[in-house]
């Protein structure tokens, strides 16, 4: 009995010096110094996505030292199914498991990836991903911003004939609505239209071509319910960007481009133009990004349209 309760004493005491000498949070030691390794982290995608996408880290780190573990944390934000590290085909795994991050012994080079997959309920995850060596540990953050799923809308068609009647689009249905004029009279389904208006195409002097918001002063229909919706040509963007728009990428785009800062109608349209917008706040596809692509503008006769009129053609990407 005295030798049992030796032993229990000496490794009580034991634990003693280990919690003294390093400190502890949530189970994880965090008094290590800053290691000298080669931590090399790239984003294979964008780090915006929608519930269901995939954030690709790729994790290349070299060290003098030996490899002790990798680390991901992304705090309370657990990813969905799928989420783990990613070993490269036909490679053999540097890992021991694949849950903690730990490596093979006698390992002092890493080259893997992981995958966060976006789970429910989130808007923004603050991800740490670290290496710890022999020598300390190294660290680097990454902030992963949940975003609205994207729609496409294939040869979408608006044709102009005054800056009245004209034809306004929705992008929460992707409905072209034909002959402004014709929803100016206040009722409750007329409302429901404007709300859902987020821009018209105009022309002035049958040469230049716009897009406005119904909140610009180029639209002169009588509305009561008037979306400002923002444009801004897309400088960053070439047709094989627009061609692989996803939902992270779309809202990358319209980051990198400001169309925040936009404006609330263009002019000067030309076929090939790439456009981003901003849907208003008050539009009942409140607050969204958008890109589109002009294929097509040239003049023709629009039915219930008297007179000459103008036709453009366009491919649009929304997030709904």
């Amino acid at each position: 009995m005295k030798n049992i309760v030796t032993k229990i004493l000496f490794y009580v005491v034991i634990a003693m010096v280990f919690q003294s000498c390093f400190k502890f949070e949530d189970g994880y030691r965090i008094d290590y110094k800053e290691s000298l390794a080669d931590l090399n982290i790239e984003l294979e995608t964008p780090a915006y996505g929608a519930v269901g996408d995939s954030i690709l880290f790729a994790i290349r780190a070299k060290s003098d030292y030996n490899i002790r573990s990798i680390i991901v944390n992304t705090a309370k934000y657990n990813g969905d199914e799928g989420t783990g590290y990613v070993i490269k085909s036909g490679t053999v795994s540097p890992l021991i498991d694949h849950a903690y991050g730990t490596v093979q012994n006698n390992t002092k080079e890493l080259d893997l990836a992981y995958r966060y997959v976006i789970a429910q309920d989130t808007s923004k995850v603050e991800a740490a991903i670290s290496l710890v060596d022999e020598e300390g540990i190294k660290t680097q953050k990454f902030t992963i911003q949940t975003v609205p799923s994207t729609v496409a809308y294939s040869d979408v068609v608006l044709c102009t004939n005054t800056s009245a009647r004209t034809d306004g689009f929705s992008t929460l249905t992707g409905t072209t609505y034909h002959n402004m004029t014709a929803y100016a009279t206040v009722t409750e389904a007329n409302t429901a239209v404007q709300k859902a208006i987020d821009f018209v195409f105009i022309t002035e002097n049958n040469s230049v071509a716009w897009l406005a918001s119904p909140y610009d002063g180029r639209f002169s229909a009588n509305f009561q319910s008037k979306n400002k919706s923002l444009f801004k040509r897309m400088e960053s963007m070439d047709n094989a960007d627009f061609d692989k728009l996803s939902n992270g990428y779309l809202a990358y785009f319209a980051q990198l481009d400001g169309i925040d800062s936009g404006t609330t109608s263009l002019g000067d349209l030309k076929v090939g133009d790439i456009i981003g917008f901003k849907t208003d706040f008050a539009s009942t596809n409140s607050s969204k990004y958008g890109i589109l692509r002009i294929k097509a503008i040239h003049p023709t006769n629009c039915e219930g349209y008297e007179g000459l009129s103008f036709k453009m053609i366009m491919d649009v990407v929304t997030q709904k």
